[in-house]
């Protein structure tokens, strides 16, 4: 049996990042923890620097939302987290839930722009998406926290414990409590209870 809300999980990684990278290690962390769902991590056209933010949301749209299935969540690290909150506006009945982690809310013409079911984590102070995360929380249900003000590496597994919190409950904040306070720095904890 599941211990989850959703019938798939897609991982789609940052700018320049391959399905091997960050969301591999995101992606083995939970499936230990929740088993028995399907796990997809697609190459996605911004692999290479020179794609633009458009060209791997058309590629979305043409050759992997055909095959999503529905009531999905998807987990976008940076760019990824953009293309799969654009995604979730553009196509309502698929029913996709979205994680966003240090995601910019634009890029390029492709952008977010109305409030849906999904989560935002980031940090305001992250170089790479600095100035376009403001109004995240008009757009999601949004966490900006000091913890990811250097990217994932070091936040990775508290990333991950909020996620499988998600995927069980639509309130993460109650999980967050419970693993001590208001968004805490909390990755040696996290590592510790997913190892």
């Amino acid at each position: 049996m599941r211990d989850t809300r959703f019938a798939g999980v897609y991982l789609f990684h940052d700018r320049e990042g391959t399905p091997n990278g960050i969301v591999s290690d995101m992606e083995s962390v939970l499936q230990k923890q929740i088993p028995g769902v399907q796990y997809l991590r697609p190459f996605l056209p911004h692999e290479s620097s020179a794609a633009t933010a458009a060209q791997s949301y058309h590629w979305l749209e043409r050759s992997f939302l055909p095959f999503l299935t529905q009531n999905s969540l998807i987990i976008g690290v940076g760019l990824g987290g953009l293309l799969a909150a654009r995604l979730q506006e553009s196509f309502p009945l698929k029913n996709m839930s979205v994680f966003a982690i240090n995601s910019p809310l634009f890029e390029d013409e492709i952008g977010v722009t109305s409030y849906q079911k999904r989560i935002s984590l980031y940090s305001s102070l992250y170089k790479p998406i600095e100035g376009r995360c403001a109004l995240w929380p008009q757009m999601a249900t949004a966490y900006d926290v000091l913890w990811l003000q250097h990217g994932m590496d070091l936040a990775k597994y508290a990333c991950c414990a909020l996620i499988v919190a998600y995927m069980k409950q639509e309130d993460v904040l109650s999980t967050v409590r419970e693993i001590g306070g208001n968004v805490p720095p909390f990755w040696s904890t996290a590592e510790k209870v997913l190892r």
